[in-house]
């Protein structure tokens, strides 16, 4: 819009401008003080950002033998199946918790590729079975039932490095779960894994959350999560540094017990 467009020049007068832009010049300068009066971040706020920002440590995705989706949020089963289908993995392994008897019918709405495959499974699953892998290896279904511990991540990311282990032709794997959980999942993560496996950690982006959830309307200012999550954080090392201290005492004691073997001549 020129000059001449917003202002008018009355008969010997001086210019003005044309009530029309003078409301909307008005309206533009006051939202630009109201933003500069806006109070900074107090220190509780800058430090649930900081926290949030830290415990957040995806890595860059990249193609895997399996995706690996840990239990809770439905919307963490969603963003790993669409990862599927955009060709990140060619199979998915979901981990599920459940108050009661496991019901298949209730992931109908994730869209699960071969679904009638896994509907015929509900008939194996046992009646008192709480936790479970549901594997795809890219053509089939396989469930497997799994005890219920204390330490649900652990006890997940323990499992995880079991059924590796029985599978030497999974070499890698992408985990999926939510930003503020990686952390803890990283450190179980480097602790329970075989290390011949190579792993990567994907968070669920935020556009990806149900609208409703926390992790859709709270901003990480105001998300006191991670204050939580730093606790269970502390509680993870020291359990996990006492497992490697009682791996360490395993091991050494079978050294002690082995028989010198005779050398060949």
């Amino acid at each position: 819009m020129s000059y001449r467009e917003c202002v008018s020049r009355p008969p010997g007068g001086r210019p003005r401008l044309l009530p029309r832009h003078a409301g909307m010049i008005r309206a533009l300068a006051t939202t630009d003080d109201v933003r500069s009066k806006e109070p900074p971040l107090g220190f509780r706020e800058r430090l649930l950002t900081l926290l949030h920002n830290w415990l957040a440590c995806p890595d860059p995705l990249q193609q895997a033998d399996r995706i690996f989706v840990l239990a809770g949020r439905r919307y963490r089963k969603s963003y790993g199946v669409n990862l599927l289908r955009q060709g990140w993995a060619r199979g998915i392994l979901l981990s599920t918790l459940s108050g009661e008897s496991l019901d298949l019918s209730r992931f109908a709405e994730l869209r699960l590729p071969a679904w009638p495959r896994l509907l015929e499974l509900q008939s194996r699953i046992p009646p008192q079975g709480r936790f479970f892998f549901l594997d795809y290896d890219g053509t089939s279904w396989r469930a497997e039932s799994l005890p219920v511990r204390p330490l649900g991540t652990l006890n997940e990311i323990a499992q995880l490095g079991r059924w590796l282990r029985q599978r030497p032709d999974v070499r890698s794997v992408l985990i999926v779960s939510s930003g503020w959980h990686l952390r803890r999942i990283r450190m179980c993560c480097r602790a329970l894994l075989p290390h011949t496996v190579r792993f990567s950690l994907a968070a669920v982006p935020a556009d990806s959350v149900a609208r409703g959830r926390i992790e859709s309307t709270r901003p990480p200012e105001q998300d006191d999560r991670p204050i939580a999550e730093c606790s269970k954080l502390l509680l993870y090392r020291i359990v996990l540094a006492a497992y490697r201290i009682a791996l360490a005492g395993r091991v050494e004691g079978g050294c002690r017990a082995a028989p010198p073997r005779a050398l060949n001549r």
